[in-house]
């Protein structure tokens, strides 16, 4: 659930030793979107924020979408799904 991965990064990435991280949100998670997670991830210290490497997914190809993910300082890049093998290559 998007709240438990949230108390996770809290909890694992103020460690001196944590890793950079890719992290794959679903715009239309359950119970949180992805853009609640991200306006929840915000939140947190800028030394978190910056091991993160945040793709934004959705089968949406409304403009609107896009352009407020692409505007959004802690998203890389929207990814339309699905996510295949090639797309993962193309961001690696």
């Amino acid at each position: 659930m998007p709240h438990e991965g949230l108390e996770y990064i809290k909890l694992n990435y103020t460690k001196p030793d944590a890793p950079a991280t890719i992290l794959f949100v679903d715009q239309n998670m359950p119970v949180t979107t992805g853009w609640e997670f991200i306006d929840l991830f915000d939140k947190f210290d800028v030394r978190i924020k910056k091991l993160f490497k945040i793709y934004m997914l959705s089968s949406s190809i409304n403009n609107n979408d896009i352009a407020r993910a692409c505007a959004n300082e802690n998203i890389v890049n929207y990814i339309v799904k699905p996510l295949t093998d090639e797309k993962i290559n193309f961001l690696i």
